[in-house]
């Protein structure tokens, strides 16, 4: 990490279910230095650290989603509006947003212009998210999510079906793979095809995206998801840069 910045900033501060995301840009929008990490629930505890660590300089604006308790001095983005900042100011050719986060997704639409259209979402519960395949990954003694991902693309073999909306459905039919003799990497694999299926049938039941399409939220780095929901939905989809804190652009409405 950068502790020396010369230039005036701008922060962007986003908290989700389980991480909070902190990026700073100088006023050229640049990029000058990023933050993510596990917040265990102490979300302003890790933004002071941050500052203290990192905010020797002016900082001119602070920009945090609507999911981010009030912070002193900053301006409150909702975080559909950052998410459509950060398309029409980085990707403006961009027709379609997966999001997948750790307790959510959904599906902002843009129109032929550009222009946002409408937003689709799941419900409140978190089956089929990042949030999801965190606990199966801990049911499977893995390190996390990313470990069950890498797994998931090693796999040569079947996909077995395991149920991706309820995790007590999926407890029941992990124990019940394992004892069929499915692979570990099977069972990663199948996870993560369970986890596309229910965000393609939630969000494009209806229709095939228009493209391009982008992936953003955590979920976007777990890339055996990304391969499935490509081939369930019949489209490329593109991950852009720091995709899984994207809602960080929220600090560039205060630097307009």
């Amino acid at each position: 990490m950068e502790n020396n910045i010369n230039k005036s900033i701008f922060l962007g501060i986003d908290a989700g279910s389980t991480a909070l995301s902190i990026v700073a840009i100088d006023s050229g929008k640049n990029i000058v230095d990023t933050l993510y990490t596990f917040h265990h629930g102490k979300i302003h505890e890790e933004i002071e650290n941050y500052c203290a660590r990192f905010c020797k300089t002016d900082v001119c604006g602070i920009g945090f989603t609507s999911s981010v308790a009030a912070i002193t001095g900053g301006h409150e983005v909702n975080s559909i509006v950052a998410y459509v900042t950060a398309i029409k100011h980085a990707m403006p050719q961009i027709r379609t947003c997966v999001i997948v986060g750790g307790e959510k997704f959904g599906v902002i639409e843009f129109d032929d212009n550009g222009n946002y259209s409408q937003y689709r979402g799941n419900t409140s519960c978190a089956a089929g998210t990042g949030g999801f395949l965190d606990q199966q990954a801990r049911r499977l003694q893995l390190a996390g999510s990313h470990e069950l991902s890498v797994m998931a693309l090693k796999n040569c073999g079947d996909i077995p079906k395991i149920a991706s909306r309820c995790a007590v459905f999926a407890k029941t039919d992990i124990i019940h793979v394992q004892q069929e003799g499915y692979a570990i990497t099977e069972i990663c694999d199948g996870l993560c095809y369970g986890v596309a299926r229910n965000i393609a049938d939630t969000v494009f039941a209806s229709h095939t995206p228009v493209q391009p399409v982008a992936i953003v939220g955590g979920v976007s780095l777990n890339s055996a998801v990304v391969k499935h929901l490509e081939s369930i939905v019949g489209v490329r989809f593109h991950v852009p840069e720091l995709s899984h804190i994207w809602r960080f652009w929220c600090c560039i409405i205060c630097g307009k």
